[in-house]
């Protein structure tokens, strides 16, 4: 038997239930399903270890060797025999109608596709790109990996033929609430991969934690990346010193330890798209440097949860300078297209009362504060387009207008990812209900403490990103989705691993696999997909992770499928 701990508990996962899932109708259990497949009505036996590798493609070689000794180190446990064979190749002509029978319709989709068939001793990848050769072995070792192959020593001769439905396959992390070591970010970064996510939104600030080196400004790691008490309670409790964790948190991440971590993302096939909030959420920053807000006090790093009126001052120059340089010297390492300026919950009770501010408005022309904010954001926007990039922005930067080529995040629902798509703006939806992983998702009393709400496993795998009602022609510029982990609960990597996991794995079948069938109950459903989720407890029990069993029960030992 495998045992694991789970956060209450432990729980035990039988032989048999291992056994069903290879016996199943489905005998792969891949997360996310592919585009299709097709059984051969064939087996091979269980090879035995070490890799007979045949690079057909000799440019991928030094990238296929790194992604394929994961199967090398899983060969080590097979049985006796001859050694598993590798083709590497490129697509040929019969896959490419294949998948364009199937519905590849745009050149990414093309980068990431791929075509795999394991038959007779050989596992045969092929690709356009190392990239769709990346997923390939992704699937691959899914096959692979399963104790069940050992309890029956053949594997299941197939098929696939995939590529993803999504561009922006996206999760998120809040490192500025709690601080997490790179260790555990590289950790996160080696789930995304094995379920095919290819974004990470790395929320490096925020009013509770600055978490980026800046050379230019040291006190941003020496003053805003520390704070003296963390509260444990509601934010209703703010006032009550006893609801507090009075010991010092904090903690930030050098150049050359950014660089490290997209490099392996990277090697992972993972973009990391950096977020420096501002105007609002700026309160660590303006810890340090209080003369970038409009009353120039000074003040501590907050400990406590919120929306707090301090912000950036939107009338002086010196503030914007600052900002500038900040995203300069993020532009420099963080090589991705894309850098997320923040934008939302930004109060405008300072800037109204701001001689400077006031000032600015009055030499704009502009209405209002929130047209204040709009240039603000237009401006920053401008100068990342100066420097080659282009930004994103959560859905509170379409108040006022967008500049063209900025994108939107939508996370108050749907309606400005629909407002932004219709104007022809890229977007990436991320509502709360029901992509926020940092919410509930099960009513039970032995639930930690959490912000709110509450995502279920099916919630979030029942997600559809494209609005019923959103005419055909803005579809298009619906990028995908993304989830959100905000951290200002979850004060041990144990609780992100709860929180996370296997919610996860049900975004990434949401943005890569086909379309729910939610009619006639056949193809990709929630059952399914539960099924082949029990199949991963294992995979998770061996990472050590503790996982949330709701919606899934990894212990429960699914009905078999009516002959």
């Amino acid at each position: 038997m495998n045992k694991f701990q789970g956060p209450k508990g432990s729980v035990v996962l039988t032989w048999m239930a291992v056994l069903w899932c290879w016996t199943n109708v489905s005998a792969y259990p891949w997360i996310p399903l592919p585009a299709h497949h097709r059984y051969l009505n064939t087996t091979m036996p269980v090879p035995g270890s070490g890799l007979q590798v045949d690079y057909r493609m000799r440019d991928w070689q030094v990238q296929a060797e790194s992604w394929l000794q994961e199967i090398q180190q899983l060969s080590f446990s097979w049985n006796a025999g001859p050694p598993l064979r590798i083709r590497v190749d490129s697509l040929g002509p019969e896959d490419a109608v294949n998948l364009m029978e199937l519905g590849i319709t745009t050149d990414w989709q093309w980068d990431e596709a791929y075509v795999l068939v394991l038959a007779e001793g050989t596992a045969t990848l092929r690709a356009q790109s190392p990239k769709g050769l990346f997923y390939a072995t992704r699937t691959l070792i899914q096959m692979l990996e399963s104790d069940s192959i050992r309890a029956t020593g053949s594997l299941p001769a197939v098929m696939v033929w995939d590529f993803p439905r999504f561009a922006w396959r996206g999760m998120h992390l809040d490192v500025a609430r709690h601080f997490w070591e790179p260790d555990k970010i590289q950790q996160y970064l080696s789930w995304m991969a094995r379920y095919k996510m290819n974004v990470f939104h790395w929320h490096l600030t925020d009013d509770q934690g600055w978490r980026l080196e800046i050379p230019e400004f040291p006190g941003l790691t020496k003053v805003s990346a520390w704070r003296s008490a963390t509260l444990r309670g509601r934010p209703v409790d703010v006032e009550d010193s006893l609801l507090y964790r009075h010991q010092q948190h904090g903690g930030y991440y050098t150049e050359a330890e950014v660089r490290a971590l997209v490099r392996y993302a990277d090697s992972l096939g993972i973009r990391v798209v950096p977020e420096i909030e501002m105007p609002g959420h700026a309160r660590a920053a303006l810890a340090a440097y209080p003369a970038l807000s409009c009353r120039a006090d000074s003040q501590g790093v907050p400990g406590h949860w919120g929306v707090f009126e301090d912000v950036f001052c939107a009338g002086n120059e010196a503030t914007l300078e600052f900002l500038t340089q900040v995203l300069d010297h993020v532009c420099r390492i963080f090589p991705d297209s894309v850098v997320h300026l923040g934008g939302d919950e930004c109060p405008k009770t300072r800037w109204e009362a701001c001689p400077l501010c006031q000032q600015r408005m009055r030499s704009l022309d502009l209405p209002d504060a929130h047209a204040l904010q709009s240039w603000f954001m237009s401006r920053m926007i401008q100068h990342l387009a100066s420097q080659g990039k282009s930004a994103i922005g959560w859905d509170e930067i379409l108040e006022g207008g967008l500049p063209e080529g900025a994108a939107v995040m939508s996370w108050r629902g749907t309606e400005g990812g629909k407002a932004a798509a219709r104007a022809g703006h890229s977007v990436v939806m991320s509502p709360g209900k029901p992509c926020y992983l940092d919410h509930y998702q099960h009513d039970g009393p032995e639930e930690p403490l959490a912000i709110g709400g509450m995502n279920r496993l099916e919630d979030v795998y029942t997600y559809e990103p494209v609005p019923d009602d959103l005419e055909p022609g803005a579809v298009m510029w619906i990028q995908g989705a993304q989830g959100n982990v905000w951290t200002e609960y979850m004060t041990s990597w144990d609780k992100v691993e709860y929180m996370v996991m296997p919610r996860m794995t049900a975004l990434a079948e949401v943005l890569w696999s086909p379309a729910l069938n939610r009619t006639v109950g056949r193809g990709r459903t929630f059952e399914h997909y539960r099924d082949r989720l029990r199949c991963h407890a294992g995979w998770m029990a061996r990472q050590g992770l503790h996982f949330a069993p709701h919606g899934w029960d990894p212990t429960l030992l699914p009905e078999r499928p009516s002959n």
